[in-house]
């Protein structure tokens, strides 16, 4: 189960270190070939470092975004506690109810929904 989980992590490292000869020529996990530093600095040539913009940027969304949902579920929980109101109970059965429905048995209505708004 270790290696399972591990590979990936294991495979992103060693591809990172590569350029595009090795990984695709199939002998990857050896040390031969290691180029870190061209890759590191292609990302920073890279229309004068805008690769590292766009990373920013994905940081502030996130941050952003999961600052808002944090304020918004404190709020929520908040309420649920404190107040009384009709419907309370069921109102958090639902909640609960899309807290523990995995987000893969999710996957396929999602898509079909969408092939049928044709954005798919």
């Amino acid at each position: 189960a270790a290696v399972y989980a591990l590979f990936p992590l294991v495979w992103l490292v060693t591809a990172a270190t590569k350029d595009a000869g090795n990984i695709l020529g199939g002998n990857v996990f050896s040390s031969e070939g290691f180029s870190l530093g061209d890759n590191l600095s292609a990302l920073t040539d890279y229309e004068g470092g805008l690769y590292f913009r766009w990373y920013l940027n994905s940081l502030l969304y996130a941050g952003a975004g999961a600052l808002g949902c944090s304020l918004v579920s404190v709020a929520a929980g908040y309420a649920f506690d404190k107040y009384v109101f009709r419907g309370k109970e069921k109102l958090f059965a639902m909640v609960l109810l899309g807290v523990l429905l995995p987000s893969t048995a999710l996957s396929l209505p999602l898509y079909l929904l969408a092939v049928k708004t044709h954005t798919v």
